[in-house]
């Protein structure tokens, strides 16, 4: 329940495809701890291209040995988002792990994959990691550009990643987003971007991530390509969890929108022009989040917008600093928003942002995701030459709310609540932002929890597994 922290029993696989090295959990191999010879985990599938990989006879792994410290609480109080070891009230015989999310008297909502505090007046502020390498600790893969999927791309699949120039009216238009062959250019078959002859022009260049998500059956040789594969929103598949096999239920359906997103990446400078700069931009809905490099002075700024209209509102200033990106060179870059905190690294090193980086939403803000949410990560550059690479794009942890279902009674818990009765029909919409967004909120429900003055809340990180 603590994956990717913390591994239970697991094998440890390589995609036959696309050659991704990847975790799956294997306890549901195991009855009361014994190997049922029966119920081995017959496949996988990779979190990174979905396809079906054979684990049959792969090894298996204990998984982390622990060393518990039992002494910090007895000289301070416990901390939101410690990992800790505790008994269970309802089975004091058997220790638990878990990461600790309540204190004692708080009232805390899981709404939407997120965690929030609600105060006597019923207003609610959101849980943010409170050390942002906790909340690096956490994310969760969406895509490795490293690893591409080559034997899909061979057979007309599009590649996620491509230069795009802005068209509203094109009919073809994924979110508003048309091919453009004429700037970037694509290198390593997919896996390095240039970006040349653009130290001249004003004009930013896209190159963008389409959720194009193959599914396990795109990939089997008798699997017919669509005519036009659709972007979908990010969801919060989990490989750990995705398996076929043991007593477990097998592949978790993955039906809720992520909008959390993190983008690591190297960028390669080799020419500067009088006006340099280069953008990255993480879209959570109907907000734009930008990191806008000026290459000149070496300072970035933060910025926000929302697209109310056609033509997009008014960016908003959320910090600036000074990046070390001035010039020729090679950088190390991850831009984060999560938790409604947007953080970024240059080189392994966290620039201060200042306050305005912890952005507050409104609560008019529309809170589903929009058409954009397809093609939610953007790079983008003008007045200069460079090569980008090491694409990798990471989710944060979606809370899920569950029906708690009691082991000896087979009752439903009358406290626990799920999220949604029904996730198929939101599976069935991940390409439709406008439907599934109106499915979610036509029958979602939040899960509330009031902490006595003796109680707290934890939660596994792995939150579609997790006995909480």
């Amino acid at each position: 329940s603590m994956a990717p922290t913390l591994y239970g029993r697991h094998k440890e696989v390589t995609c036959e495809q696309c050659k991704y090295p990847y975790s799956v959990g294997a306890s549901d191999e195991l009855v009361n701890d014994w190997l049922d010879s029966g119920a081995r985990l017959d496949s996988a599938y990779c979190p990174n291209c979905r396809h079906s990989s054979n684990v049959h006879d792969l090894p298996v792994f204990k998984g982390d040995r622990i060393l518990v410290n039992k002494f910090p609480y007895e000289f301070g109080q416990p901390r939101r988002w410690d990992v800790a070891v505790f008994k269970f009230p309802e089975e004091p015989n058997t220790n638990y792990i878990k990461r600790l999310v309540g204190l004692p008297g708080e009232t805390l909502v899981i709404r939407r994959g997120d965690l929030y505090r609600q105060f006597p007046d019923g207003s609610r502020e959101i849980l943010r990691k409170d050390d942002p390498g906790k909340q690096q600790a956490l994310q969760i893969l969406v895509f490795d550009n490293d690893f591409p999927e080559t034997g899909l791309h061979e057979r007309g699949w599009p590649s996620r990643w491509t230069a795009v120039r802005s068209d509203l009216d094109a009919p073809e238009a994924i979110a508003g987003w048309v091919d453009d062959p004429d700037s970037w250019q694509q290198l390593d078959a997919g896996r390095r971007f240039r970006l040349t002859g653009a130290a001249a022009s004003a004009d930013l260049k896209w190159l963008r991530y389409r959720n194009i998500v193959p599914e396990p059956e795109t990939w089997t040789e008798a699997g017919q390509l669509p005519q036009r594969a659709l972007p979908q929103l990010v969801s919060d598949f989990c490989g750990y969890n995705a398996y076929e096999g043991g007593h477990g239920s097998g592949r978790d359906q993955d039906s809720f929108w992520v909008g959390d997103l993190t983008l690591s990446c190297e960028i390669h400078v080799d020419e500067v022009g009088p006006d340099g700069r280069v953008v990255l931009e993480l879209v959570e809905g109907r907000r734009r989040l930008r990191a806008v490099f000026d290459l000149v002075t070496g300072d970035v700024r933060i910025t926000s917008r929302i697209d109310l209209n056609r033509n997009g509102d008014e960016e908003e200033s959320l910090g600036q600093a000074s990046s070390g990106i001035n010039g020729p060179g090679r950088y190390n870059v991850r831009f984060t928003n999560v938790d409604d905190r947007l953080c970024l690294w240059i080189d392994g090193d966290l620039l201060e942002l200042g306050p305005g980086a912890s952005y507050t939403r409104d609560q008019t803000e529309y809170p589903g995701p929009g058409p954009a949410d397809l093609v939610p990560v953007g790079i983008a550059a003008s007045g200069v030459n460079l090569t980008v690479n090491h694409l990798l794009i990471q989710r944060d942890i979606y809370y899920r709310g569950e029906q708690v279902i009691d082991a000896l009674t087979r009752a439903a818990n009358p406290l626990s609540r799920a999220e949604i009765d029904d996730p198929t029909g939101l599976l069935q919409h991940r390409d439709d932002p406008r439907s599934w967004s109106e499915l979610y909120e036509k029958t979602a429900e939040e899960a509330v929890f009031t902490l006595g003055p003796d109680e707290y809340m934890m939660l596994g990180d792995n939150s579609p597994k997790s006995k909480d």
